[in-house]
């Protein structure tokens, strides 16, 4: 190319930038508590927390009388299965992030498959929804919202997106350029990536969304 021919090019379209989104999600909550309450889950995977902070304590308090509601027994069977590890939060961002917990993306048929099949995945999620509302989990939620804002700002101020990002592509394979990375307090120190297909609606298209999922590293001041 001379120099005429390149003084005649388009220039080229500045990067898009990164965008990394850091939450705190009630339905990786919610399925981690049930986790949790297993106790014979927990002592196998090594998948919740080993650090003792006040969080952890109030959910043992709160939770703690449930923990023979169904959809713990129903849980702990499934994951017998197979249904563990990465499917869980997997599943859980499928569902919508509120009381109904109602199903907003079809699940793939591999992740039906450890799940037990539809219709076991199906009488689980309607345990699930039912042990958020006896148990008060949103309400619990709300509650700590505030401790939520702390530990995302945090993990913000001295987060990179673009090597994040990055991180993450390397890990799945794929190639995005946005993505939500979910902080789970009560997880392991390690984490998960899932991608949930949502369908086209209305006049909304069809998309991808990706996410890191992450747990704690330590704790400070009891947090």
């Amino acid at each position: 190319m001379t120099q005429s021919d390149a003084s005649r090019a388009p220039a080229a379209s500045p990067a898009k930038p990164v965008d990394l989104e850091v939450i705190i999600d009630p339905r990786i909550e919610l399925m981690l508590i049930v986790q949790y309450l297993t106790g014979d889950y927990e002592r196998r995977t090594n998948l919740i927390t080993n650090f003792d902070f006040e969080y952890k304590r109030e959910i043992e308090e709160h939770f703690r009388p449930f923990a023979e509601h169904p959809a713990v027994a129903a849980f702990w069977e499934m994951a017998r299965q197979g249904f563990s590890f990465d499917a869980c939060p997997e599943a859980a961002l499928h569902l919508t992030p509120d009381a109904e917990l109602q199903v907003r993306a079809p699940l793939p048929d591999d992740l039906l498959e450890r799940a037990g099949g539809a219709a076991t995945f199906e009488n689980f999620r309607a345990q699930l929804a039912d042990f958020a509302k006896v148990s008060g989990f949103f309400e619990f939620f709300a509650q700590h919202e505030d401790l939520y804002s702390e530990l995302t700002m945090i993990v913000r101020k001295g987060m990179r997106p673009a090597v994040l990002v990055g991180a993450l592509n390397t890990y799945t394979g794929m190639q995005v350029r946005n993505a939500t990375l979910v902080l789970f307090p009560l997880g392991h120190p390690g984490g998960f990536a899932a991608q949930i297909t949502t369908p086209a609606r209305d006049d909304q298209p069809a998309g991808m969304e990706v996410y890191a999922l992450i747990g704690p590293g330590g704790a400070i001041d009891d947090r």
